[in-house]
C-alpha cells in the first residue's frame, strides 16, 4: 500500500514546522519539489531558511509536519530552531568486485545511522537488483531516502541530491561493474570496501583496489561478517596491510540482527537496539565521520555536524 505523502504547504517554502507557541526545539522539511526533479515527497530534505540569510535549518528528526504559515525569521530564532551554516555534502560510495560481500547492507546501515544522528541522507542504488530500492519500499520511516538509478545518471543523481541539500550521501554499487565503480570512487569524499575474511574476498580486493587507487579517493576495508571465533579476522588484517590499504579497526561481527532487520524495511539499530550488531553500527558509523573529518581540510578540525 502506498504510503501519504506529507502535507507541503507552498506559501511558507522551506519553513514548515510545528506552532511556535510551543517553544519546543522544532524540525524543517522542503517545499514541494518541482516536478522536474521527480523526487518523491518522502525525500525530506532541508531548504534554506531564509534565502536572505543563506542558512540551513538542520532536521534533527523525521517528525509530523505542521504549517507553519505566516512565521517570520525572527520567530524562527523564538523557537529556537537549529540554524548551522551550510556544509558540503559528503558522499561515500561502497563498493566490492565481490558480489555477496555485504555493501547493500552496510550502505543501509550506515544510511540509517547518519539519519538517526541528523543528517538529511540518501542512498543511490546503482546495482540492477535494486536491493536497496526493494528495502525502502519495505520501510516505514521516511529517511533515509533511496534512489534507483542506472550508472550513467549517476553524476545527475548525485547534482539532484545536493540540490535539495542532502548531508550524507551512500552509492552502492553493483558487483563486476568497474565503470560504474569507478566513476562513483572518483565522485565520492571516502571509500568503503567491505570484505569477509575468506581467501576469494582477500583475492577480489586486490582488483578493487587496484583501479580505486587511480581515482586519488582515501580507500578503508570494513572487515564483515566476522566469526566469534577464530583467527580469520586478523590473518585477514594482515593480508590487507601488506596491500597498504587502511582497515578500520572497527569489525561487524555475523550477526542474525542484520539480515532480519532488512526483512522489515529496518536496520539492525532499529530491530534490536541494545544488539551486538547495533553497537557496531554505531561505532563503526561515528569511526566513518572521524575518518571523513580527517580527510576534508575545510573542516580545520573540527566534527562534522
Amino acid at each position: 500500500m502506498r504510503r501519504s505523502a506529507p502535507r507541503w504547504t507552498p506559501s511558507t517554502p522551506g519553513i514548515v514546522a510545528g506552532s511556535c507557541a510551543g517553544r519546543r526545539r522544532r524540525h524543517a522539511v522542503p517545499a514541494q519539489p518541482s516536478p522536474r526533479t521527480g523526487l518523491s515527497a518522502r525525500f525530506s530534505l532541508t531548504r534554506t531558511a531564509r534565502a536572505s540569510v543563506g542558512r540551513l535549518v538542520k532536521i534533527l528528526n523525521p517528525c509530523r509536519i505542521e504549517s507553519m504559515q505566516g512565521c517570520s525569521f525572527a520567530d524562527l530564532h523564538a523557537c529556537r530552531l537549529d540554524i548551522v551554516e551550510i556544509t558540503p555534502m559528503k558522499t561515500i560510495a561502497i563498493v566490492s568486485q565481490k558480489g555477496g560481500s555485504g555493501k547493500t547492507t552496510l550502505a543501509l546501515h550506515l544510511a540509517v545511522a547518519s539519519a538517526a544522528a541528523g543528517h538529511n541522507t540518501a542512498v543511490i542504488d546503482l546495482d540492477p537488483q535494486a536491493s536497496a530500492a526493494n528495502w525502502s519500499d519495505r520501510r516505514e520511516a521516511e529517511l533515509p531516502v533511496v534512489l534507483s538509478a542506472h550508472a550513467s545518471r549517476l553524476r545527475h543523481e548525485i547534482a539532484r541530491v545536493r540540490e535539495f541539500d542532502g548531508e550524507m550521501l551512500y552509492v552502492d554499487t553493483a558487483p563486476h561493474s568497474d565503470s560504474a565503480a569507478l566513476e562513483a570512487a572518483q565522485r565520492a569524499d571516502l571509500v568503503l570496501i567491505p570484505c569477509r575474511p575468506a581467501i576469494l574476498d582477500l583475492e577480489a580486493i586486490t582488483n578493487t583496489l587496484r583501479f580505486l587507487r587511480t581515482t586519488g579517493t582515501p580507500v578503508l576495508v570494513v572487515l564483515n561478517a566476522i566469526a566469534a571465533t577464530g583467527q580469520d579476522a586478523l590473518q585477514a588484517e594482515k593480508a590487507l596491510t601488506a596491500q597498504q590499504v587502511e582497515t578500520c579497526p572497527v569489525r561487524l561481527g555475523r550477526r542474525v540482527a542484520f539480515a532480519r532487520a532488512l526483512i522489515s524495511g529496518q536496520a539492525a539499530q532499529e530491530f534490536q537496539p541494545e544488539s551486538k550488531a547495533a553497537r557496531e553500527i554505531h561505532s563503526l558509523h561515528s569511526f566513518v565521520l572521524r575518518r571523513l573529518q580527517d580527510f576534508d581540510p575545510s573542516t580545520n578540525g573540527n566534527p562534522l555536524p
